[in-house]
Order: structure tokens, then sequence, then C-alpha cells
């Protein structure tokens, strides 16, 4: 056919959905427009079951923020692995795009979130294709020379593809938040991080043992690892992890109890507010999903607040011996953390 017939086919109505399916015409404004995404990066990590995912719900919706909606899984071999992208002396391994790539963006179906299998479900408009030529396009304008160089372009492609992200172009952004657990726990991939972030901050989250066994035990962690013992052997292993970083890393590291998030909303977010310079905004005190109001991911009852009724629901449901097993084993380590906490 002769470029003349395709001329005319550009200038229907037909032919500009076909060109839109084919190459959108915002993919070409996006590359055009690029939104660098060069923060300080706030992460949140500790042991799962312990408020990570209300944290990045909570700070979804502020004006101020990137707030990444998932677990940030660019570790490798695991999540908690903080990227190690350097090959010796000879710059960087290659494929960098792969190696940050997220598994779970081409886990969820197609322009839907849904946080966990019995979530619901809420509009996600993500673009693949852009997310790639974002990235390559960042990395070509200026070739990295540092670790955070690298991450800064995975995350200007990740918030640029977002294609329905609200408040994309709201204000001046002044911090990326994300939520990844176990950082903590793993010496070496916290100072990685740190070494990448020395701006950043850390976030860690201690909540009561007794409110978290009630929690994991449904998550098959006495199968996992075999004892009421070894499962809280697991929540004291992240508790002296984040007291550690506390003493190590001094003011960037922000220790929170997780009944004080849950009942002292207000105060704990004001004063990370403080720690990290935000301006507080009421938005901070509602679990949200692109600014969308997000039913909570709990094993009980899971609702569109923050459910003061999961502090005390262990009582409810635990043997009593386990709860005196627990506490002689945890006592000593919360009280330390009660004491150490950012609203003690």
């Amino acid at each position: 056919m002769s470029s003349r017939f395709f001329d005319r086919l550009a200038t229907t109505t037909f032919g500009r959905i076909l060109a839109d399916l084919v190459n959108p015409s915002y993919r070409t404004v996006r590359l055009q427009n690029v939104r660098r995404v060069s923060q300080p990066l706030v992460l949140v990590s500790e042991i799962q079951r312990s408020g990570g995912t209300l944290f990045s719900q909570l700070f979804d919706g502020h004006p101020q923020l990137f707030a990444h909606p998932h677990e940030l899984m660019w570790g490798r071999p695991d999540k908690e692995h903080w990227p190690d992208l350097r090959r010796g002396g000879e710059g960087f391994k290659p494929g960098l795009f792969r190696l940050l790539d997220q598994e779970w963006l081409v886990k969820h179906p197609r322009g839907v979130y849904r946080k966990g299998s019995r979530s619901e479900s809420y509009p996600f408009i993500f673009d693949f294709h852009l997310q790639r030529a974002l990235f390559k396009a960042v990395i070509e304008e200026t070739p990295p020379r540092r670790q955070r160089e690298v991450l800064e372009a995975y995350l200007t492609s990740f918030f640029g593809a977002w294609v329905d992200l609200q408040g994309a172009y709201a204000q001046e952004k002044r911090a990326v938040t994300a939520f990844t657990p176990r950082v903590n726990m793993v010496q070496e991939s916290l100072k990685r991080y740190f070494d990448d972030y020395p701006d950043g901050h850390l976030i860690t989250c201690v909540r009561d043992p007794a409110g978290w066994y009630a929690s994991v035990v449904r998550h098959h962690y006495l199968e996992r690892y075999g004892s009421l013992d070894g499962v809280m052997e697991q929540w004291a292993a992240s508790t002296r992890a984040s007291l550690e970083a506390l003493t190590t890393y001094g003011e960037r590291v922000i220790l929170v109890v997780f009944d004080d998030l849950v009942l002292r909303t207000a105060a704990v977010m004001e004063t990370i507010c403080g720690r990290i310079g935000l301006d507080f905004d009421p938005i901070l005190l509602k679990p949200t999903f692109n600014t969308m109001p997000i039913m909570s991911n709990s094993n009980f009852r899971s609702v569109d607040f923050i459910d003061p009724e999961v502090v005390g629901r262990w009582s409810q449901v635990l043997d009593p011996a386990d709860v005196t097993a627990i506490r002689a084993l945890t006592d000593a380590l919360y009280m330390e953390a009660l004491d150490r906490s950012i609203l003690a």
C-alpha cells in the first residue's frame, strides 16, 4: 500500500485509535516531559504483619510524596536484600532494568491493583512499555555514576508509567516512600540503603508480640518455624535489628510502636512529618490507594479505616498459656522498644 493511504488513514477516527493502541500519544508526552524522581527515599521496614502496609496506605495520598503503593520488590535474590548493582571496579552489571523490575507488576491483572488474593480491586493503569522507554531515556541522557542514580531512574520510570497516578503533577515532591519487609533484619542490606540514601529515613514498626503472633499464625508461621519459641524468635530478631539500627544511624531511624500508629495516628504522623520534612496533611490519617479509600489487608475484619480493635484482638483468639509464654520470651525486649519509640 502507498504511503498516501496511511497518511489518509491517520486522519480518520479509526486511524487515530489504531495509532494510540500501537503507540499511545500520552507516551510521547510523558517522554518529552519526564518528571525526575530524585527525592530522598523514606523506607518502611520490619518483619511482616507489623504495620508496613498500613504505613504505605497512610502515605499514599500526601501531595508532597511519591508513594510506592505495594511492597517494593527490587531486591535480589529476595526482596529484603537491597540492590547491589555494581560489579567490582568495572561499573554496573548489565541488564539494570531487569535487575530492578518488580514481579508484582506483571502478576496484577491489567488495569487492576489488588494487595492480596482476598482484597478488593482498584483501578491501576500502568504502561509497561512506557516504563521501559522512560528508564532507557533517563539512563541514556544521564549515564549513572552512583547506584542511587540507577535507582532514581527506575523510580522515575515507575511513577512516570503509572498513567492514572493522582497528584502526579501536584506540588513539589519532597520524598519517596516505600515499604519492603525485613530490610532492617539484614545488616548489610540496611547499610547499602543508607549508603544510597544518606538523606533518607528508615521507619521501622514494632508490634505487640502477642498481637503479632495472633496475626502470623494464620500465615503458617508455626509450620515454617516449628514452635511458638521459633516464631517469636523472628519477632525478636526484627525488634533487636530495629533497636540496633536506631543506635547505629541515630536520627535517620524512626521507631514506631504499632499500637501508637493505630490509636495515636495523628501524633505519630505529625511527628514523622517533622522528622522527614513534610507538611502535615489530614490525608495521612486515612488508608488509601491512589487517594481512594482502601480496605485493610486483615486476617479478621477488613475495613476502609484504621480499626482500633486490631490492637486488642489477640486477647480474644490466643490461648492464655500461649500469651504467658509469649510475654516471658519478649517482655524485656518489647519494653525497650516502647522506651525508644518516637512517642516515648
